[in-house]
């Protein structure tokens, strides 16, 4: 995987978070997720805006890509920032579903850019 492509939804994360995420077996929530009481996710067209709003001044940032298909009936699409519509995954999201990671960086302009993909 070398860009989002679509049928995957994106989780942010640290590398830190991935590194306990593949030695616990289980993605961490952070403190959005356990507010709202699910998965915080993207889908491709929306990771730029979520990384910049939410992960700006992140160093080490990672697009975890998850199947769609993969997460089931507990994917829902709810609305959220003026009434455009999120992926949100009510449950526990294994380790073992992440299909690809991508690793990011910043780049002109504050995007964040796809500089490689890491093995899962």
């Amino acid at each position: 995987m070398k860009t989002f492509e679509e049928g995957y939804v994106y989780r942010l994360a640290s590398k830190e978070e991935w590194e306990a995420a593949q030695s616990g077996g289980t993605l961490p929530w952070n403190a959005d997720d356990e507010r709202d009481g699910f998965f915080h996710l993207s889908r491709p067209d929306q990771v730029q805006e979520t990384a910049r709003r939410h992960y700006g001044e992140a160093l080490g940032l990672l697009a975890l890509a998850l199947r769609e298909a993969d997460l089931g009936k507990d994917l829902k699409w709810e609305a959220s920032h003026g009434g455009e519509r999120f992926p949100h995954y009510y449950g526990e999201v294994k380790a073992d579903r992440v299909a690809g990671v991508l690793r990011l960086t910043r780049g002109m302009g504050n995007n964040f850019l796809v500089v490689g993909d890491l093995a899962k």
